[in-house]
């Protein structure tokens, strides 16, 4: 839990802070013996369990959940029990308990009012109430110092009138830190006596001056006659303190001492190590010096040669990009040389569709001529011009069929030519031969050849 400066931590805050908050519980321990008892505003609880060592049953009550909580982890004793609540408003029943306890609270509070009629609530008829709070006239204003988690400070007329509103009978102690912490009754118009006997050559005077707390008791019953108390701190022998300051302090010198010479002989041994490392490391920086400078001749000597192999790469790639224009040109070429084969395949396939035709004619014209060698007998006149035009015929067959022979000659020679098997390697032209119908009429008995 952080010291905030909104309530005292066991071990966060300074020894002077500490005594004067726990010498206000230490007097009242003595005021609580076998009393059931509330501890208002409890904070983390080191008061409620100086309380729990006389009462008969002690309940700490605070609004923050982490002081109750650090409470409850810290001060686990029997008969203390630790309760979050508010205090203007206590979650208990009339007359419950002997003392009601709020030391530091009233300062807090916006409702002070509330707080003060729920004390009385809770208390039994006989019950008291221990509360106390900075003097505002010392705290605040002789001071200059400001709490920011003051709601309200009073002098010591202001705060006995606000609990005379409540208690019929109250006694105000002061409280002042002097040598000793001193809480004894308050006399009107001045400091106590002990006070300002104890006070350090020096100091204001402890007579005139204003006290450091209130301490009030309140009740509805008169009060018996109330008793000075003193706490001495551990600072208050000072000889002592200085003694044992003094031993502590040439104790810490011996070892200081002990300590800096052991770091001593072990930074003299470092040094000479790193004396030896830095004489190893100062060879190495030689040898890599070196070995730095070959690489840089290796570096230039590399630089050269990628020089020259990038002109010869830069000459390669022009004479690829050459080789792939003329490829490409060739490629045109075949394409043009692919597409003329195309069209004579195409062609040479009509020229034999049309021999085909022909040799089909041809076959019909026999038929018609040996159908008609009857009719050449009886007219014989028919005979002669149907001789003529058979020679002419014949002469005409003849002529087709020296025609189609050659076209035969020349489709071989097509298809045996270096294109066609081009072709037939790309797959644009036809992969068996061709052989057209032959175009002679086949020999009639009794015909001549």
């Amino acid at each position: 839990m952080e010291f905030t400066g909104e309530r005292v931590i066991p071990g966060e805050v300074d020894p002077d802070l500490w005594q004067e908050h726990v010498a206000r519980y230490l007097l009242a321990r003595s005021w609580v013996e076998g009393a059931r008892v509330l501890d208002a505003g409890c904070g983390t609880g080191y008061g409620s369990a100086l309380l729990a060592e006389t009462a008969f049953a002690v309940i700490g009550l605070d609004r923050a959940s982490e002081a109750v909580e650090y409470a409850r982890v810290h001060y686990q004793t029997p008969h203390l029990v630790f309760q979050q609540g508010e205090c203007s408003f206590l979650p208990f029943p009339d007359g419950e308990f002997d003392w009601v306890v709020a030391f530091e609270v009233i300062e807090h509070l916006t409702d002070a009012e509330d707080f003060l009629r729920e004390v009385r609530r809770v208390l039994r008829p006989h019950g008291r109430l221990a509360v106390s709070t900075p003097n505002r006239r010392f705290y605040t204003e002789e001071r200059d110092y400001h709490n920011p988690f003051h709601v309200r400070e009073y002098d010591g007329a202001e705060f006995e009138a606000a609990l005379k509103k409540h208690f019929a009978h109250c006694q105000v102690l002061e409280q002042n830190h002097v040598p000793a912490i001193v809480i004894e009754p308050r006399i009107p118009g001045g400091s106590a006596p002990l006070a300002a006997r104890m006070a350090q050559p020096g100091a204001p005077d402890a007579a005139t001056a204003e006290p450091h707390f209130f301490l009030a008791i309140c009740s509805l019953t008169p009060l018996p006659e109330p008793q000075g108390f003193v706490v001495l701190a551990e600072g208050g022998n000072v000889l002592r303190q200085r003694e044992l300051h003094i031993h502590k302090l040439e104790a810490d010198l011996k070892a200081f001492q002990e300590s800096t010479n052991r770091e001593l002989v072990q930074r003299l041994e470092w040094v000479n190590q790193v004396k030896a490392e830095l004489a190893t490391k100062q060879a190495e920086v030689a040898e890599l010096r070196t070995s730095i400078q070959k690489l840089e001749a290796l570096v230039v000597k590399i630089q050269g040669e990628l020089e020259d192999r990038s002109k010869w790469a830069q000459d390669l790639t022009r004479q690829i990009e050459e080789k792939d224009a003329r490829i490409l040109e060739r490629q045109k070429a075949v394409e043009a040389i692919e597409e003329e084969l195309r069209q004579r395949s195409e062609w040479a396939m009509s020229l034999a569709r049309d021999l085909e035709s022909t040799q089909q004619k041809l076959q019909g014209t026999q038929q018609k001529l040996h159908d008609t060698e009857g009719a050449l007998q009886e007219r014989t006149e028919t005979a002669l011009r149907l001789d003529v035009e058979l020679a002419e015929r014949t002469a005409w067959v003849q002529q087709l069929s020296m025609e189609a022979n050659a076209l035969r000659t020349d489709l071989e020679v097509l298809l045996d030519s270096f294109w066609h098997r081009t072709g037939r390697l790309l797959r644009v032209s036809p992969r068996q031969r061709i052989s057209p119908p032959s175009l002679r009429p086949s020999p009639k008995s009794g015909d001549d050849a």
